[in-house]
């Protein structure tokens, strides 16, 4: 089997030990199909992608092979006797390689009922991937357990594809775990919009609000990460739209409830990001307590003249007027509109 043929599901090394075939030009159809398959790889739910894989693996595409955690007592022996054994071995016959894999019979927890399942295997198979929230030694952690069903090894061209795309989305998923419990503590301890927010006013300065997908992907370094585990952004319709496909189907998970990926980004999100701007400018910048008073009432409007707009553009955000940054803060937030942000964050009934 050669090289190009062995990938394991989910391997995150594996494009580093591993190459293309070379010399072969894929036909119109194939690459139709590939693109197709691809496509399915990102966005599916995980029922979907486990009968795609679960497809693969019946059509000998993807091959799972036993390891020691599949065998009975009887079959293992003791280390020494093992190591005779193999030294009596006959000089013809072929090397054995050691692979990575489970059988069904060892995905059956039905036959382990004394052990307790691993932390890093989802019970079940929900409709929705899973961030999942738990406390540990007083903060808040956040864990991507991979489905048992991520298994085996690509025999074949359309599976090793398969698994390069899947290999990105574990990416995704596992970087977006270990952002969250490193930047936003306080939203994993009260999920709410606000939380999402917290340092808006730095992520402003910088022109990266963490609620605009493309700008998050910058700000946290996972854009860098996905490149690095095999994604072509520019062949899936950018950066921003690939990342939404990739992150499709994903919820947040805690003990008592649960919270759509997606609403990092949402329209309520990014109104709570421009209402903590607000916020923190008058504060940090005006250098004066807070006061709703001190907000404008109309919309601000984005100058007509061209010649202003590249003024206010380059001016630094600590020399703007108070409408002047709203302004800024609604257009980097992704066009939201203040009187919005008003009625739900400043309103006496807000």
């Amino acid at each position: 089997m050669s090289s190009a043929k062995r990938r394991n599901a989910g391997s995150a090394d594996r494009r580093a030990n591993t190459g293309k075939k070379r010399g072969r030009t894929p036909t119109r159809e194939g690459q139709a199909a590939a693109a197709k398959s691809a496509e399915a790889i990102r966005g599916a739910t995980p029922g979907r992608m486990q009968e795609h894989l679960a497809d693969r693996e019946r059509r000998g595409m993807i091959v799972v092979f036993p390891d020691e955690s599949d065998l009975s007592p009887d079959d293992l022996h003791d280390e020494d006797e093992l190591d005779g054994e193999l030294d009596l071995g006959d000089e013809d016959s072929e090397p054995i390689e050691a692979l990575d894999g489970q059988t069904e019979a060892a995905l059956d927890v039905s036959t382990y009922p004394t052990e307790p399942l691993s932390i890093d295997i989802q019970e079940g198979e929900p409709g929705q991937f899973e961030i999942r929230v738990t406390q540990c030694g007083g903060k808040w952690v956040c864990k991507f357990p991979r489905p048992i069903w991520m298994r085996g090894v690509a025999d074949t061209d359309d599976a090793e594809n398969d698994f390069n795309q899947l290999t990105v989305r574990l990416a995704l998923f596992e970087s977006l775990a270990d952002w969250l419990t490193a930047k936003r503590q306080a939203l994993l301890e009260r999920p709410e919009p606000m939380a999402l927010a917290v340092d808006a006013l730095v992520e402003l300065y910088g022109g990266r609000p963490s609620v605009v997908p493309s700008e998050f992907l910058r700000l946290s370094g996972i854009g860098d990460i996905l490149i690095e585990a095999g994604a072509n952004t520019e062949k899936a319709g950018g950066t921003a739209s690939y990342f939404s496909r990739l992150s499709s189907a994903t919820d947040l998970v805690w003990a008592d409830g649960r919270m759509p990926l997606d609403f990092l980004f949402s329209r309520e999100a990014r109104m709570a990001w421009v209402a903590t701007a607000v916020t923190q400018f008058i504060e940090r910048e005006l250098k004066q307590p807070f006061d709703p008073r001190l907000l404008p009432d109309e919309e601000p409007r984005i100058p007509k003249d061209k010649t202003e707009r590249e003024r206010q553009a380059a001016m630094h955000t600590s020399s703007l007027t108070l409408p002047e940054f709203i302004t800024r803060c609604c257009q980097m937030a992704g066009k939201i509109a203040w009187s919005e942000v008003l009625a739900t964050h400043f309103s006496q009934n807000a």
